[in-house]
């Protein structure tokens, strides 16, 4: 006796339920993942966003101090070549460590937060007010006058042999960073979760000022 169709076959009852299933799983996996990579694509768009604002605020630091160095050249001069400067700056951190007991420390001068505002107060003011985002985050610059040293000859406006020159031509490292601190009600600035938050970058540029005989 031949048997039907229907008979030949094994029970296919709950294969459609099963595929259902599955696809429902597909794309609900899909749905996840694609929220979980806009998510991610935000938070780099933010971290990428503040560090390019600090990099601007180191920027602006920097050009600040140089503008005001100028007229000013024997303050900043006598204060990174003191034979002992108080200050400690970050960029002769290795230098520093590698010299010899004894020996001259590195010419060194630091310019803080406070002292950079001061440079020019109404810019800054506005400035600082533009990145605070109503008060969520504290912005920071730090500037370090280092590496003074003669610079090379001839300068402009300099006489060729040099030696009948009344002044002296230096030149010197200014290095600019800009920090964007976020304000939490009741967090330590230097907390690890605030540090990780955190954003810091440094410009680094070079100036060449004359000053008078010693």
């Amino acid at each position: 006796m031949a048997l039907s169709p229907r008979a030949r076959r094994p029970s296919e009852r709950g294969a459609a339920l099963f595929i259902v299933v599955l696809i429902v799983t597909l794309l609900t996996a899909i749905g996840v993942f694609a929220a979980h990579v806009t998510s991610q694509a935000q938070v780099a768009a933010g971290y990428s966003r503040r560090a390019g604002a600090a990099m601007h605020l180191g920027e602006f630091a920097l050009n600040a101090i140089a503008s005001d160095l100028g007229g000013r050249e024997g303050d900043y001069h006598r204060l990174a070549t003191a034979s002992n400067p108080p200050q400690n700056c970050r960029a002769n951190a290795n230098l520093a460590a590698a010299l010899p007991v004894g020996a001259t420390p590195p010419t060194c001068a630091v310019i803080d937060n406070d002292g950079a505002k001061q440079v020019l107060p109404g810019i800054a003011a506005d400035l600082y007010g533009a990145m605070s985002r109503d008060g969520s985050v504290t912005p920071s610059v730090r500037v370090e006058v280092t590496d003074v040293g003669p610079a090379a000859e001839p300068q402009e406006g300099f006489a060729q042999g040099g030696s009948a020159v009344s002044t002296q031509a230096w030149q010197a490292s200014l290095t600019g960073t800009g920090s964007l601190l976020p304000t939490v009600a009741g967090v330590a600035a230097c907390s690890p979760d605030t540090a990780r938050a955190s954003q810091h970058l440094s410009v680094r540029g070079q100036v060449v000022y004359v000053t008078p005989p010693q």
